[in-house]
């Protein structure tokens, strides 16, 4: 959400850099969680790289630079902080806990909020919802759990129908997006446990520091195949300790191969 952000908000593209240190200064340090603690050799780095690697602090840069506002807008567009009126909580039909990402002014807890920490509360239904915003070239659909009801002679007494929930950025923005979603499942990436053979897979990991001596909640979203989507999936591994790399992706790589293949 913090990239789409600085695409909609900061006319940013995969090669636009941003500060990217090995530590920053937050009220209490912000390390990053790259091989070494680095993510360019503390230099600037791309947009594109820092989502392939998971690079902490130049996502948070990238969050105080466009400000809360347009932050928690990109948020809001998702599903993120919806009111009642605006169909929050989500129903599908069961009701949903709703997601929030409010609106930041504190530098240091804006940059946090840029790599989903501090005040942002999310769960699995709203990132499976992000991931599927993406790999459908921008616009969220609603999420629904009952395809159809039907009588005792299964002919159908209801149907549910696709229906737009928002449209959370452009198409190009989406695009854009896939292709550096693509390199986190790539070799070089954060997420390698997430890729299928023979195929491109989007995907980002993502670990959630809880505080106190509980372990990290560990994610992986991402869609398959990254060309003509099939599937968005979204996994949490809660107090699993490890890395969104580690230990989700490989459970989204079974999801999305169980319909791809």
């Amino acid at each position: 959400m913090t990239a789409a952000a600085a695409i909609e908000h900061l006319d940013a593209g995969p090669d636009s850099t941003m500060d990217a240190p090995n530590v920053l200064e937050l009220g209490h340090p912000l390390p990053n969680a790259t091989p070494g603690g680095t993510c360019n050799n503390g230099q600037p780095d791309t947009l594109a790289h820092s989502i392939q690697i998971s690079c902490n602090t130049s996502m948070a840069n990238w969050a105080i630079e466009m400000g809360g506002e347009a932050l928690a807008e990109q948020a809001h567009a998702f599903g993120f902080s919806r009111t009642a009126d605006e169909r929050d909580p989500l129903e599908v039909p069961l009701e949903a806990v709703p997601s929030l990402a409010p609106v930041e002014d504190d530098r240091n807890i804006l940059g946090r909020a840029g790599i989903g920490q501090s005040n942002v509360e999310a769960t699995p239904l709203q990132m499976a919802m992000v991931a599927a915003g993406v790999a459908n070239s921008g616009e969220v659909m609603h999420p629904y759990l009952v395809d159809s009801v039907r009588d005792a002679d299964r002919s159908v007494v209801t149907q549910t129908s696709p229906e737009v929930y928002s449209q959370a950025m452009s198409a190009s923005t989406a695009s854009t997006l896939t292709d550096m979603m693509v390199l986190v499942t790539g070799p070089d990436g954060s997420g390698t446990n997430g890729a299928i053979s023979g195929m491109d897979v989007a995907g980002k990991t993502g670990t959630a520091e809880t505080g106190g001596e509980s372990g990290t909640h560990n994610w992986f979203i991402g869609f398959a195949p990254a060309d003509d989507p099939q599937i968005a999936v979204a996994v949490v591994i809660e107090h699993g300790g490890g890395s969104g790399g580690e230990l989700a992706a490989p459970i989204a790589r079974q999801m999305m191969e169980a319909v791809v293949q």
